[in-house]
């Protein structure tokens, strides 16, 4: 029962996000038709050791860098999809945490070089004040996403009990499903500062530096916050007035997430700061429809 239930759900609920698209460059620049696509196939695997093959379906959307990505289907990234000028962002950005596994292994954060660059700057000019400040998790293919979702996915549903599709739910309200995730454009972004409460005798060394909610009450969080524009990058999952921690935001998709920062330039993003509480998915949509759009007060 368990493998229909799997085959019932998923597959409906995951192909219709899965659609073919094109690469890009800057802010602006349209995708261009990848030649030799690195990835034709992704499982959404290893859930009771069921695979399920997730194709993909034609699509003639053109992504950029401000191309809105949600939970829709008209919002989605298709599997074969990877950004050009991807770059490894040297160890010294990243995490105290993994810093020792990407020496060992070679295998680093990476991420859109044009982003990168100014995130380089981002960095840069926070440490010079002393704010700590790391580089948790960039760059994720369709594929790694996929991996990540089904973890989660299989956790929820072993260690609270739940059925497959309450987990998926339950999940997706703080996790994307692969082809809805920001970080799949190659200029999102997690960034973490030191949490002493999560620094733990039982964990790797520097396991305070954690993906958790308590960063909003960070130096670091203040400083990003009054700051990061000017680098182009913004928050894509902010706390909006009257919605808790835990709850899913329907104007975002999401719950809150403190340590998510997308890359949309330093034009854009200026020009996003200024449109109040518009959150950065309305901002991208109203873009969308008109490309000089800008906010002439700041939404309330």
């Amino acid at each position: 029962m368990k493998k229909k239930l799997i085959y019932f759900i998923l597959i409906p609920l995951l192909m219709s996000h899965m659609t073919l698209a094109q690469s890009f460059s800057s802010p602006t620049a349209s995708f261009k038709q990848p030649e030799k696509p690195k990835m034709t196939e992704c499982y959404f695997c290893d859930v009771y050791n069921v695979k399920t093959l997730i194709g993909s379906n034609n699509s003639n959307r053109k992504i950029t860098p401000l191309s809105v990505v949600g939970k829709p289907v008209i919002e989605g990234l298709p599997t074969l999809f990877e950004p050009p000028a991807l770059i490894d962002i040297p160890v010294q950005y990243s995490t105290p945490l993994y810093q020792e596994d990407y020496i060992k292994t070679g295998l680093y954060e990476k991420m859109h070089r044009p982003a990168f660059n100014d995130l380089k700057k981002l960095l840069d000019a926070a440490w010079s004040l002393e704010i700590d400040l790391y580089v948790h998790s960039a760059y994720r293919s369709y594929e790694n996403q996929c991996k990540v979702f089904t973890r989660k996915l299989k956790k929820e549903i072993e260690t609270k009990k739940m059925s497959l599709s309450a987990a998926i739910v339950s999940v997706n309200s703080r996790s994307a499903l692969p082809g809805q995730s920001e970080h799949q454009l190659g200029t999102s972004v997690d960034l973490v500062t030191f949490l002493p409460q999560y620094e733990t005798s039982d964990k790797p060394k520097y396991s305070g530096y954690a993906v958790e909610y308590e960063m909003q009450n960070t130096p670091a969080f203040k400083w990003l916050q009054a700051n990061a524009y000017r680098y182009g990058f913004v928050m894509s999952y902010p706390l909006v007035p009257n919605f808790t921690l835990n709850a899913v935001n329907p104007r975002t998709g999401y719950i809150f997430e403190p340590w998510h920062w997308r890359w949309i330039g330093a034009k854009h993003a200026t020009l996003f700061k200024r449109c109040g509480n518009l959150v950065l998915r309305e901002y991208l949509q109203k873009l969308a429809i008109n490309p000089r759009f800008q906010c002439i007060t700041s939404y309330k």
